[in-house]
């Protein structure tokens, strides 16, 4: 290291400030988080704890069987109410959310990237818990 240039101060003392030092309590304030919309966060924790998250059902051998079954005999047009899983988060390895029924009108069954594909969005068959096909009439056909 260099230290001519700074030969003349080197054994100087630390200089004293002129401004007293400011108390312990009042430099934690300046470093406490800072809330712009008072009692936001805490909404946000209660809408989150109305929501009932729940980890991922596995399914048995036989009620794989029939989602399977009845994914294969889907065709286009017919209308089915299909109980999924939505994820929210993953925690330490364990998928949470929450099981949605949504009722849509069938596009196509996709086996390739294993999705149904409906009129009002896309359901992974591994998500899938519950499939009813309805008839024209809305009566379950299951």
């Amino acid at each position: 290291m260099n230290t001519t240039a700074y030969g003349d101060m080197i054994h100087l003392s630390r200089p004293i400030s002129r401004h007293p030092k400011m108390s312990v309590e009042n430099r934690a304030k300046l470093f406490a988080p800072f809330s712009a919309l008072r009692g936001f966060d805490i909404e946000i924790l209660t809408k989150e704890q109305d929501r009932m998250l729940v980890s991922r059902v596995t399914l048995g051998t036989d009620q794989q069987e029939l989602i399977r079954h009845r994914l294969n005999d889907l065709r286009s047009g017919q209308r089915v109410t299909v109980t999924c899983f939505a994820l929210a988060k993953e925690l330490e390895g364990i998928s949470l959310g929450e099981y949605v029924t949504q009722t849509g009108q069938v596009r196509r069954v996709d086996d390739f990237y294993q999705v149904l594909v409906l009129d009002n969005g896309v359901v992974a068959f591994e998500d899938i818990r519950e499939l009813e096909v309805q008839n024209v009439e809305g009566a379950d056909a299951s």
